[in-house]
């Protein structure tokens, strides 16, 4: 896949027109088609959790959902609305939230982000929080 074509179908599905009308297969490859440009291959990497180098905060999941742009906390927000909201990610939701709102890329105060994620990567609720 060229870097354009995934860099496309990335910008797709996390866009406001994907969110809405996004669904069933064609999310499916969308997803697929970003994991094949994040991590080079087309297996869900639900476990992966890593700084990221473009200054993103951690980048981690099935689509390198990153703290610093607040997909992440979009992500743990699902999670939040499956688990009732007492969970896992709750003691770290002030500082994924404010991340999300500036921005910014630090890393300041998710010492266990990765740590919490990597430990939910085979939960069926999990899987579903990261939109598959």
């Amino acid at each position: 896949i060229s870097l354009p074509a995934a860099a496309i179908a990335s910008a797709f599905l996390f866009s406001g027109v994907a969110k809405a009308g996004l669904s069933g297969c064609a999310k499916n490859l969308a997803f697929q088609l970003t994991n094949v440009f994040q991590v080079g291959q087309i297996k869900f990497q639900y476990s992966n959790c890593e700084k990221d180098d473009e200054g993103k905060g951690y980048a981690a999941g099935i689509a390198n959902f990153c703290t610093g742009t607040g997909d992440a906390w979009q992500v743990v927000q699902a999670y939040h609305n499956i688990t009732g909201g007492n969970d896992e990610f709750s003691k770290l939701d002030s500082v994924l939230a404010e991340r999300a709102k500036t921005g910014s890329g630090s890393t300041a105060g998710l010492t266990d982000f990765c740590k919490i994620w990597q430990s939910l990567a085979t939960s069926q609720k999990f899987w579903s929080a990261q939109g598959t």
